[in-house]
């Protein structure tokens, strides 16, 4: 009899003293449940990462004076050239007359727009348009 009474003990304090273990996975939890209050605030700083560098905050519009082109004349050539700190970061061109354009690009080097273009039968007018914004790194991609 006094056996069977240490194995009731026994037995008693084991279960009163053990738990169940759970553990959660993604298994168990539905899609869409898990709320921001379900996360606790080391796990969301971890999640949130570092903050990249400023993006381009100001944009300065530049353009050149018109430039006329006479008829047939060939390659002319007008530029907008950014502010001092400034660099092209796009462009463009206005136009009248329909002139043949054969280049719009950036020039780094001399902080501009460049606009090349020919007049066939008519008059024509060119505006190169700069937009250049400060604290900028070109990288110019291929040959």
């Amino acid at each position: 009899m006094r056996t069977i009474m240490v194995a009731l003990a026994v037995a008693l304090v084991t279960a009163s003293s053990s738990t169940a273990a759970f553990v959660v996975t993604s298994k168990n939890i539905k899609n869409g449940t898990i709320q921001l209050v379900d996360i606790n605030p080391r796990a969301k700083k971890a999640l949130r990462g570092q903050r990249g560098p400023r993006g381009i905050q100001e944009v300065t519009l530049v353009t050149s004076l018109p430039m006329p082109v006479p008829p047939g004349f060939p390659n002319a050539r007008v530029e907008a050239t950014c502010p001092d700190g400034e660099l092209p970061i796009s462009g463009g061109f206005q136009a009248t007359g329909v002139p043949t354009i054969s280049s719009s690009a950036p020039n780094l080097a001399g902080r501009s727009w460049v606009v090349i273009g020919n007049s066939v039968n008519v008059p024509a007018s060119l505006t190169a348009i700069a937009y250049c914004a400060p604290n900028v790194t070109i990288h110019p991609l291929g040959p």
